[in-house]
């Protein structure tokens, strides 16, 4: 009489199978976890340069043109955020037919983390940044 049952083989193709499912699935969960934690900051980010834009333009800002760095989202992960309102006049011959006359300038915000540096990309993640302009056109007084 011959036993029914699972050969050595059998068994040890199963057991291949079964963990190369298992680490793909761990790789996968761990993808997920990283792109969501990244997701967060991004937000994070773009709500801090939202925010800090606003407060240029209504005038409520210190004025501070420098790298400010400014608060972590968690304590555990410990992810400081840096940010840098820059301001950039624009110009133009008003008596030029084909010039435009702007006479505005324009409001950048630019908002990075997880380095000291906006340029400097992080290893295995890349430039971790947010930017934000608007151009302002301030009014004048019609006689």
């Amino acid at each position: 009489m011959r036993r029914q049952g699972l050969t050595l083989a059998e068994l040890v193709v199963a057991v291949g199978l079964m963990t190369m499912l298992l680490l793909a699935s761990i790789q996968l969960f761990a993808y997920l976890l990283s792109s969501g934690s990244k997701t967060t900051a991004s937000m994070v980010a773009m709500n801090l340069a939202t925010t800090r834009l606003e407060e240029e333009i209504s005038g409520l800002s210190t004025g501070n043109g420098g790298v400010v760095g400014t608060y972590t989202l968690d304590p555990a992960s410990n992810t400081q955020f840096y940010y840098q309102v820059t301001r950039a006049p624009m110009s133009g011959d008003p008596a030029a037919p084909k010039g435009a006359y702007l006479g505005g300038f324009t409001v950048t915000v630019q908002v990075w983390w997880n380095s000291a540096s906006p340029t400097r990309a992080r290893p295995g993640v890349g430039l971790q940044s947010v930017q934000l302009s608007r151009f302002i056109y301030p009014r004048t007084s019609v006689p």
